[in-house]
């Protein structure tokens, strides 16, 4: 059991990193949790040292988890309403993060944020964070994932921006061949054109 190897300041940093994703800069720690830098560098420290997070393997400087079902355990071990507090601290910290020099951290930033304004019931937020994820993607020539961002971005998104991502997951669907998306994807496009058509609608 994880419980035992860790102070209570630790484990409730652990489980602070569990709320932001399965992988995180751990300066966001610092305000997430909020706790003092020096503290927080220790847990994670601790945490590395007992094989619960590693270095992550596609951002430089970021933390991962090294068992996702070890993540969810220790989310789950949060009650309801710490876990809200969680999540607001969290989208807060993201959203004023500015874009670094990193592509794959910018990529992942904005994923997460949409994923944190999700769970907060901030569909036009989550709309906006997806949208960004989609973008880099598409830059970074990653069009299946950049496809999936821009489906999330649709389900939350406002019926003005509807039809731009729309194009834009088409685009992805085109590139990846991905009929069992893009047949769908093009009738609801077209039924969003000929509804805006139909003075009547």
């Amino acid at each position: 059991s994880l419980r035992p190897a860790l102070s209570k300041s630790e484990f409730e940093i652990l489980c602070a990193c569990s709320v932001v994703g399965d992988r995180f800069a751990p300066e966001w720690i610092v305000q997430i949790a909020g706790r003092p830098r020096d503290v927080v560098a220790s847990a994670l420290k601790t945490a590395s040292d007992l094989g619960v997070l590693v270095e992550a393997s596609d951002v430089v400087g970021w933390l991962q988890f090294r068992q996702a079902a070890l993540r969810a355990a220790l989310y789950a071990s949060l009650v309801a309403f710490k876990r809200r507090v969680l999540h607001e601290r969290t989208a807060q910290r993201l959203a004023a993060e500015p874009d670094g020099a990193e592509p794959a951290a910018h990529r992942l930033r904005h994923a997460l944020l949409g994923e944190h304004w999700e769970v907060l019931d901030e569909g036009a937020r989550a709309s906006d964070a997806f949208r960004h994820a989609g973008d880099a993607l598409f830059e970074a020539g990653d069009f299946r994932a950049a496809g999936a961002h821009y489906t999330r971005a649709i389900a939350h998104c406002q019926n003005g921006k509807r039809l731009d991502l729309q194009r834009l997951a088409l685009k992805c669907f085109v590139k990846t061949a991905d009929w069992g998306q893009l047949i769908p994807m093009a009738r609801a496009a077209l039924d969003a054109v000929d509804r805006r058509a139909d003075p009547e609608i």
